[in-house]
């Protein structure tokens, strides 16, 4: 039999489990913030989550994690969503608390911008004793040649964007389709960060003139994932606008709808770089399409524009 720790059923129970029982813990680290704000749920910090892993572990003989990731920094909708630092010291504690096997959920396959944190959880579920920096170190090596000190710094520049998502004082793990979360992306990524990233892949791309081919194809791969990125927070910004004229700026309109053009070809011509699902009634998208867009058409009609321009 197999029973899953999550939601109602989440809290530890006062007796052991079955020896015939598997539970799968549900939990959200490494990706959430240290801890719980007492005045949301004190529950959903990633310390108190592996308190509460810890306790099942005493609890039962079968114990996976089972995470949800990549729900709470932007990463399903293609937003670098990567903590390298916490997964090296997350696997480990599971590893050393009665895990017996892991297998995660929300991986929608966006490599050019989260490609390292996948990467780091495959080694580490291997063998959560491998030293998680030098794991990566030979990835940057191996991975991109000259250019390997800048490709670290452009990873760790996006890491730190998502660090101070996930402790900004308005955060909390919002879940699947948070508009309050499109908000804080919106605050986080400014021109400024994006300049910053652009600038690092252009280096790299210099780096690594005239060394072997593939350096410089991958290179291109992470400027396809920072080129989606860039055109998402364009899309948003331009949102906000439409938003708060109720769709008469359309200037805004238009320029939502024209980037959302671009993010779709992007896409569609780079599946494994970045695999948003275009679908806008996707449950990746439906609650916050007024906030990533693209306009409805509500708000076209309100610009004055038809359906098919």
């Amino acid at each position: 039999m197999s029973s899953f720790a999550y939601g109602p059923a989440t809290p530890v129970p006062a007796k052991e489990v079955d020896d015939h029982v598997v539970v799968a813990y549900v939990g959200k680290f490494p990706l959430v913030y240290e801890m719980g704000p007492p005045e949301r749920n004190p529950k959903q910090g990633r310390q108190e989550q592996k308190e509460e892993f810890k306790q099942w572990s005493e609890k039962t003989s079968k114990l996976l994690f089972r995470p949800n990731l990549w729900y709470w920094g932007g990463g399903l909708w293609g937003f670098p969503e990567l903590s390298l630092e916490k997964t090296e010291e997350d696997m480990r504690f599971v590893a050393e608390n009665g895990t017996m096997g892991l297998y995660i959920d929300g991986q929608t396959g966006h490599w050019a911008t989260i490609g390292p944190m996948y990467y780091l959880l495959a080694r580490m579920a291997w063998d959560p004793y491998l030293d998680g920096k030098q794991v990566m170190d030979d990835y940057y090596k191996r991975g991109f040649g000259k250019a390997a000190g800048t490709i670290s710094q452009y990873w760790e520049l996006l890491e730190e964007a998502n660090r101070r998502l996930v402790t900004h004082p308005d955060y909390s793990p919002f879940g699947l389709g948070s508009p309050a979360l499109v908000v804080l992306i919106q605050e986080i990524y400014t021109r400024e960060l994006l300049n910053q990233a652009h600038d690092l892949l252009a280096q790299a791309s210099a780096e690594v003139s005239g060394e072997p081919a593939q350096y410089g194809e991958r290179i291109a791969f992470l400027k396809t994932g920072l080129e989606f990125t860039d055109l998402m927070v364009q899309a948003i910004n331009a949102m906000s606008l439409v938003r708060e004229s109720g769709g008469k700026d359309r200037d805004s309109v238009v320029k939502a709808g024209e980037l959302w053009q671009e993010i779709d070809r992007l896409c569609q011509d780079n599946p494994l770089a970045i695999h948003l699902p275009l679908d806008t009634k996707s449950r990746w998208r439906a609650n916050v399409i007024d906030y990533l867009g693209p306009p409805s058409d509500e708000y076209r009609k309100a610009a004055g524009l038809t359906a098919v321009e």
